[in-house]
């Protein structure tokens, strides 16, 4: 009798906790993704993504140590500008459209977006 009263809430933080642990994962993985394109981009100066979409090329390089993100779900821009003072700088931007298993935490629905930028 006690367990049935208990139990509803226990599963509800035990799923939210895993909920939760997924989104941070998920927000370290596109910071880890974005900083290795920038890497990427740093050593070979021909490296281009088109229309925010990477090659075949691109994607195995940069997706080394990212192996739980799907190409698919992912958009990943690099650019490279030239800042205030005409420095070169590499831009890249990746973002991923993340959701919850868990309808009570549909607020966490929303597209991550990470930056990185190295500038000379």
């Amino acid at each position: 009798m006690e367990f049935a009263l208990v139990a509803p809430a226990f599963l509800i933080l035990l799923i939210g906790t895993f909920e939760l642990s997924r989104y941070y994962f998920m927000v370290e993985l596109l910071r880890t993704l974005s900083a290795e394109t920038a890497r990427a981009a740093l050593i070979d100066p021909a490296l281009t993504i088109t229309s925010c979409a990477p090659s075949d090329s691109v994607w195995a390089k940069v997706n080394l140590k990212t192996p739980f993100l799907s190409r698919s779900v992912v958009t990943l821009c690099l650019s490279r500008p030239k800042d205030a003072a005409n420095h070169p700088t590499i831009l890249v931007t990746a973002s991923y459209a993340y959701t919850t298993l868990l309808p009570l935490l549909s607020q966490l629905n929303n597209t991550m977006t990470e930056t990185t930028r190295f500038t000379d």
